[in-house]
């Protein structure tokens, strides 16, 4: 894994976690 698809993963799992946030 490269270090920008590591930061990319990463900014999905924080957006994912955020709008499961939302929506709780």
């Amino acid at each position: 894994m490269t270090p920008l698809s590591c930061m990319i993963s990463a900014i999905h799992v924080r957006w994912n976690f955020k709008g499961f946030s939302i929506n709780m």
